[in-house]
């Protein structure tokens, strides 16, 4: 970043301020992140917003905002113990470094579903991947084989 740019600082997640913002670009980007010609499948928000309201309360989650206005979100990630559930940083603060001042330093696994950046990014990693198949416990598998 420039000397005319924005500061960008990280802190901790507040639940009453930051709910809304996470629950919206984490369930809009998941479903624009979606290969084209492939249908979501039904019941895509509902199910995802059940997701999340089951991972956050118990997930670490680190705030990328303004220094200047700490409510105001430029991206986040959500990581349960050395899984990375979601990383996201809002379009116009993208290849600033703030998806890695987000990036916790334990991640050993990530979430099989991906956005375009995302896959690359586990990918670069070497990251596995964990998925559950037909109700069976999770399994990790490397990027490439998604």
């Amino acid at each position: 970043m420039d000397e005319n740019s924005v500061s960008i600082v990280t802190r901790d997640f507040y639940p009453d301020l930051d709910s809304a913002c996470i629950y919206a670009t984490w369930r809009n980007s998941a479903y624009y992140g979606v290969p084209r010609g492939t249908e979501c499948p039904k019941g895509f928000f509902s199910d995802l917003t059940q997701k999340i309201k089951e991972i956050l309360p118990a997930a670490s989650v680190k705030v990328a905002c303004l220094k200047e206005d700490p409510a105001t979100i430029i991206g986040y990630s959500v990581a349960t113990g050395t899984h990375l559930e979601w990383i996201y940083v809002k379009v116009d603060y993208r290849h600033m470094g703030i998806g890695k001042m987000l990036f916790p330093k334990n991640i050993e696994t990530v979430t099989d579903h991906f956005t375009k950046i995302g896959r690359v990014i586990a990918q670069k990693k070497n990251l596995k991947t964990k998925e559950k198949t037909n109700g069976n416990p999770e399994e990790a598998r490397s990027p490439e084989a998604l």
